[in-house]
């Protein structure tokens, strides 16, 4: 069996470092780097924002086109802490959201 990587994933070690500090059940990381979960059609994910280098989160959904790409919300935290308190908030408000 040949041991060599094919596909190699990169994340801005920023994101990296939420992960390793907050293991949510279900989270991982995607193939853009982001942090996040699928929760039914949507789409929860933290990621280091090129505009302003902050440490967003957003909710997205399926758009017209087929991705990812309809935004529902996107906040900025002041801390990983805070963060960390919005991505628990946007999990149970979205999860029931996915069961209906």
């Amino acid at each position: 069996m040949n041991d060599t990587v094919v596909y190699q994933v990169l994340t801005h070690p920023r994101v990296a470092e939420f992960a390793r500090k907050y293991r949510f059940p279900g989270w991982y990381i995607d193939s853009n780097g982001c942090y996040g979960c699928m929760l039914g059609a949507f789409w929860i994910a933290v990621f280091v924002n090129d505009c302003d280098n902050s440490l967003d989160i957003t909710v997205d959904t399926v758009g017209e086109t087929g991705f990812l790409d309809e935004n529902l919300e996107w906040e900025t935290a002041e801390n990983d802490e805070s963060l960390a308190e919005t991505a628990r908030r946007f999990m149970g408000q979205y999860a029931i959201r996915a069961r209906h």
